[in-house]
């Protein structure tokens, strides 16, 4: 009997081992799957600014990861001013250096610049999901963001448009102070269009961003006021360039469209473009069901030998 018992038991302990390495995963993420493209133009302020993009990823059913780059580009009255091709691959080359501190295994997107072209391109490497991106943009330049000839509402990518005060960075507030509720924008405009069509313009002389946000929405009929975040801007607690939200942004949740194209116009204010990918299709882990499967067998197993087992008597 105790040699049964003692039988069962290894048995059991087998199964569990055998089921806790016994991690396969089915239809990884194919590499490109999301993919989100800027389109960059040339600085539009006459110093320095700033540009800083964060990308989110996750492993296929783990963890998730977040890196941020952040890059400066000169404006025209530099002596080197910086153009389209090279605000690309600042982008890019910030992205991936913002990825140094993480272990090779975990960076699981790739910022690519096609060379010598203003555009660069945040995609998914295989085996992980991009489900976010934002791109901080306080050059004044020309930006038109696409997903490589996929419509935003067909690929289920939401799109948010955040009207900031450029003063207002965290990363540049020991150069400035302004008060949000009470200042308003220096002067300007701020374009906007959707797939190359007609484009919308909004003056911003003197208005706050809340109130800028509302003259876009009201122009543009798929846009709607929202005063939550579409996403926090951050999860690791790199705030170097970011705000706290300032409780109303322009969400684009079902976009028709396959661009869109903005230009801030006045040095005062910069635009926060944030991308939302689904994250609902995750491939399926073989771990639980197989684990499920063994530990019933083990269980099936004692049930059997300590309630339907019977002693063979002897004669």
């Amino acid at each position: 009997m105790t040699k049964k018992i003692s039988f069962v038991v290894f048995i059991t302990t087998f199964l569990l081992m055998l089921s806790s390495s016994f991690h396969v995963a089915y239809g990884a993420t194919p590499s490109g799957r999301d993919q989100i493209r800027v389109h960059t133009g040339e600085p539009g302020k006459p110093g320095d600014s700033l540009f800083s993009l964060t990308a989110r990823w996750r492993i296929d059913g783990d963890v998730t990861y977040e890196s941020t780059g952040i890059t400066f580009v000169s404006g025209v009255e530099r002596p080197k001013p910086s153009n389209g091709p090279e605000v690309a691959k600042k982008l890019a080359i910030a992205l991936s250096d913002g990825m140094i501190k993480q272990y090779p295994s975990w960076r699981g997107v790739d910022a690519v610049n096609v060379s010598g072209q203003p555009e660069m391109t945040v995609s998914n490497k295989e085996g992980f999901t991009l489900f976010k991106v934002t791109f901080r943009d306080y050059t004044n330049g020309k930006m038109t963001y696409d997903l490589h000839g996929k419509s935003f509402s067909a690929a289920k990518v939401a799109v948010s448009v955040d009207i900031v005060y450029s003063a207002a960075v965290e990363y540049l507030a020991a150069f400035a102070d302004i008060d949000e509720k009470t200042s308003g924008a220096s002067g300007g405009g701020i374009d906007i269009s959707i797939d190359g069509d007609q484009t919308i313009s909004i003056a911003t002389q003197g208005k706050t961003t809340a109130q800028i946000e509302q003259a876009i929405a009201s122009k543009l009929s798929s846009g709607q006021i929202s005063s939550s975040v579409l996403y926090d801007h951050t999860r690791d607690g790199d705030a170097r360039n970011s705000k706290p939200y300032d409780g109303s942004s322009v969400h684009f949740l079902n976009l028709p469209a396959k661009s869109i194209t903005i230009q801030v116009n006045d040095p005062s204010l910069g635009a926060l473009m944030k991308f939302k990918f689904p994250d609902e299709d995750a491939p399926v882990s073989l771990v639980k069901p197989i684990m499920f499967i063994l530990l019933g067998g083990a269980g099936i197993a004692l049930l059997w030998f300590f309630f339907g087992f019977k002693p063979k008597e002897e004669d």
